[in-house]
């Protein structure tokens, strides 16, 4: 296995809303991250859920030929990186239908013999998100909910390691901070263009 990274899928699900101000941020760090790859030949694969107009619904009767997509894309990178807002602790439904459809037995991890055999360990993974809560709340009251969901639940059964990045009190932080988490991300980004390797990053 190799930490070298040649390939990134990243994945976003952020509904843009003229009623929100803010609504663009998600997208923004996300353009930060890419402008920080983008130093290097390191090979970006992008996923819009709401341009492509996923349907989350899992129907295990039906043959979902763009879930197989995003499975194939999955499979040619070396890294994940996925960008949300958080919704009620956790992420939109469209990413969680995503998580649901794609990281599924026999693709992601097998069972033999009742022993989980996770199937994607020679990948990793980063999640940005931005919640308007405070992180006292989101740890003391939602319990770290999304953290636990995206560590423990999907990346730990799958095999992926992974770091998440969440940021706080988008609804009371100025241009300026924002400017600050762009620059973060972006730094995050050259630095697995330089390195060529995140093993000290995740």
């Amino acid at each position: 296995m190799t930490n070298k990274v040649k390939k990134i899928l990243i994945v976003v699900a952020n509904p843009l809303s003229r009623h929100d101000n803010r609504a663009m941020t998600i997208n923004e760090l996300c353009a930060a991250f890419c402008e920080g790859i983008n130093y290097s030949n390191i090979e970006i694969d992008y996923i819009d859920l709401y341009k492509e107009d996923f349907d989350p619904v899992y129907n295990p009767d039906t043959k979902d030929t763009q879930t197989i997509e995003y499975q194939i894309r999955i499979r040619k990178a070396d890294m994940i990186a996925i960008f949300h807002p958080v919704w009620w602790g956790l992420m939109p439904a469209i990413l969680k239908g995503f998580c649901d459809k794609v990281f599924q037995s026999g693709f992601a991890y097998q069972y033999q013999k009742g022993k989980l055999i996770p199937l994607l360990d020679n990948k990793k993974a980063l999640v940005v998100s931005i919640s308007k809560e405070s992180k006292w709340k989101n740890k003391l009251v939602y319990g770290n909910i999304l953290e636990l969901f995206w560590k423990r639940t999907i990346f730990q059964t799958c095999g992926i390691r992974s770091k998440q990045i969440t940021y706080y009190n988008l609804r009371k932080v100025d241009d300026e901070k924002i400017s600050q988490w762009k620059n973060e991300i972006r730094t995050f980004g050259e630095n697995i263009s330089l390195k060529k390797t995140i093993a000290e990053m995740i």
